[in-house]
């Protein structure tokens, strides 16, 4: 995730603190949602950024995108 975050036209920052391994298909997910995130933010006005928060609570994983483009 943190190389697609470097290939990205946005500036981009990924937190992920003491999430660990998931399952695979879990991170699979979390992987290609995070990847749609991103180019959904990169269609908007470029100098948009990206954060992308992962952490483990009540153990589950829980990731949240946010952006600051319009919309």
């Amino acid at each position: 995730l943190r190389a697609a975050a470097a290939r990205s036209p946005l500036t981009v920052q990924v937190r992920a603190a003491d999430v660990g391994r998931h399952p695979e298909p879990v991170e699979a997910a979390v992987y290609f949602c995070c990847l749609e995130a991103l180019q959904n933010a990169a269609k908007h006005p470029p100098g948009s950024t990206v954060e992308i928060e992962m952490a483990c609570r009540d153990g589950q994983l829980v990731v949240e995108v946010s952006d600051t483009g319009p919309g």
